[in-house]
């Protein structure tokens, strides 16, 4: 079996997750870039929240989750998995790690008509840590094998001793992805769906 990451993974969707960064910093009067968004943007966004757009995190806890969900929930259903994946993934056991929110994953799942073995979701579990996250995941299922789009994906699969897959169509760039070293390297959804066969064999 499979794991990936969501966001920037299986949904090519980081325009408009960097909309909705900018719109909070808008609330805030903090200015982000798309530039700055990218090189800076990390999966415990609490941390991003707090040392990039320099919100006291605690202090506003309530707003921004509030902003967050609305913006998200708003915005993800106009979003679709990739079609060449959604494809792939149908009949295939796989499971979801994500920072984001589980009923998105279903939502977007059900459109597809693909049906993950088992979604982990920081907003259930508590934490955005991805080592923990695909942990928990693991104490589950069993999998040798992760695709996901950040540093922090590449980093916490290490972790968990699994195959690193990374993506470069997602939130961080190739020169990112790069510093985290991937078992694999990607850059379009046909060259992942063959690698995958590969490793499946």
């Amino acid at each position: 079996m499979i794991l990936f990451d969501f966001d920037g993974t299986l949904v090519k969707n980081w325009k408009m997750i960097y909309e909705q960064w900018k719109e909070v910093g808008k609330t805030f009067n903090v200015k982000l870039t798309e530039k700055e968004f990218r090189e800076k943007l990390n999966p415990e966004w609490h941390e991003f929240v707090k040392n990039v757009l320099n919100i006291d995190f605690e202090k506003n806890k309530k707003q921004l989750v509030t902003m967050i969900k609305q913006i998200y929930a708003e915005n993800i259903i106009k979003q679709e998995i990739i079609p060449e994946l959604a494809e792939y993934l149908k009949n295939k056991e796989f499971g979801v790690v994500t920072s984001g929110f589980s009923k998105s994953v279903k939502q977007l799942c059900d459109k597809a008509r693909i049906k993950p073995k088992i979604i982990i979701s920081s907003t259930e579990m508590g934490t955005s840590n991805k080592t923990k996250l695909i942990k928990k995941t693991l104490e589950q299922i069993k999998s040798k094998v992760y695709v996901g789009d950040t540093e922090q994906d590449i980093q916490a699969a290490k972790k968990n001793d699994l195959t690193t897959i990374a993506v470069t169509w997602g939130f961080h760039t190739k020169t990112r992805l790069e510093k985290a070293k991937p078992d694999y390297l990607i850059n379009n959804e046909k060259k992942l769906i063959k690698l995958l066969n590969q490793l499946e064999s």
